[in-house]
């Protein structure tokens, strides 16, 4: 099994908008890259027009806000996935590492229950992209608004259907774009996480690999443990170089995720405040934060794969029958060991690790932010 396929979906998006880097790209992949950034770029520029004629209504403000920040938040993932290309092309060649693919077939339940569960996460996460975009865009029709984005020059008159069709369209472009990313990185730490867990199993199974080799027999048994157990240091040692890679290319992507997070939920909750509740845009905002949380969830769950595989390789040691073996293999058992101390992990520009307990800490500091602008609004 392929692991590029953990990456398929969002690969197929980002080649549509041309944002999927490329060594060598024709001139109509550059100009469709640049339609598609302009597009977003325009949506931003009108959203923070629009910000600055209602900065003394709290609530047109929050409305203005919340959108603003997830398009601003796509547009960022996109240019500094765009500005890492050849980074990121050298992470996924990575994916044909041979300690990567040695074990693939033997160890292939683990790749297919990680990529069914990657599936899943995909699934869910597309259907709440496109209700927040269908719900968002559909509401000024059931609801007597004008746009979906209120904007001052454009809520009626000529050019007002013209604008419609233009947020409507921008709107979608920066959502799926932005969701092609989130999947892109949920895909590329879950390869990761994988790796580790075949690494642990082979680790534990030690003793059965060796025996089901074609060469075992009992006089050759150390010699075959070290040659396996150096082995499995190796892909060890690729792991962590491709954990690096992740590091280089999505580290700042993820530290802007887990920044605009805050700032999106609390807005969105204020805006929930305000509109009723029996209401297309009322439902429009409940796929919004469930997309919200769904967004932050998955980078953290995912990242937690990476941080628990990382810690149990010192125990797949362990399990793996050094007791029997001899201090050569001993050794080399204590060597990985060693360099198992210090865990993987996925961080936010060494600010944060994607982990549960990070995502406890931002859903916390979101609802203290939602109170304090609450009580401020009450006041």
């Amino acid at each position: 099994m392929c692991l590029i396929n953990f990456l398929s979906y969002p690969r197929k998006i980002l080649l549509i908008g041309a944002t999927w880097p490329k060594y060598h790209s024709s001139l109509g992949y550059k100009i469709r890259r640049t339609v598609t950034l302009a597009n977003i770029l325009s949506l931003l520029l009108c959203l923070s027009y629009n910000a600055s004629f209602h900065m003394g209504d709290f609530v047109q403000f929050s409305e203005s806000l919340y959108m603003l920040i997830s398009v601003v938040n796509a547009f960022l993932k996109i240019v500094l996935l765009t500005l890492n290309g050849k980074v990121f092309l050298k992470l996924i060649g990575m994916l044909e590492t041979p300690s990567f693919k040695r074990f693939e077939t033997l160890y292939k339940k683990i790749v297919k229950d990680f990529l069914k569960t990657v599936k899943a996460v995909e699934f869910f996460y597309w259907i709440e992209v496109s209700g927040t975009v269908l719900f968002l865009s559909l509401f000024p029709i059931f609801e007597s608004e004008a746009l979906p984005m209120d904007f001052p020059h454009f809520n009626n008159g000529t050019f007002h259907y013209p604008f419609y069709i233009f947020e409507a369209f921008s709107l979608f472009v920066s959502a799926y774009d932005n969701m092609a990313v989130d999947l892109l990185t949920v895909g590329i730490i879950s390869i990761a996480a994988v790796q580790l867990r075949i690494l642990n199993q082979k680790l534990v199974d030690t003793d059965k690999n060796i025996k089901n080799m074609p060469n075992y027999s009992v006089g050759n048994v150390e010699r075959l443990t070290i040659g396996y157990l150096t082995e499995c240091c190796i892909h060890y040692s690729d792991i962590e170089k491709y954990v690096k890679s992740i590091l280089e290319v999505f580290s700042v992507i993820i530290f802007v995720q887990l920044g605009t997070s805050v700032v999106a939920i609390c807005n969105a909750g204020m805006m929930i405040l305000s509109v009723k509740l029996a209401s297309i845009e009322a439902l429009s905002l409940f796929f919004y934060i469930v997309t919200m949380f769904a967004q932050l969830g998955m980078y953290c769950w995912f990242g937690n794969f990476v941080y628990v595989e990382s810690l149990e390789v010192t125990t797949s040691c362990y399990l793996s029958h050094w007791d029997e073996r001899r201090s050569a293999v001993r050794k080399t058992l204590f060597m990985l060991m060693e360099r198992a101390k210090k865990p993987l992990a996925i961080r936010a520009v060494k600010f944060a690790t994607l982990s549960f307990d990070t995502f406890i800490a931002i859903i916390k500091w979101s609802y203290s932010y939602f109170a304090l602008l609450n009580n401020s609004m009450k006041n």
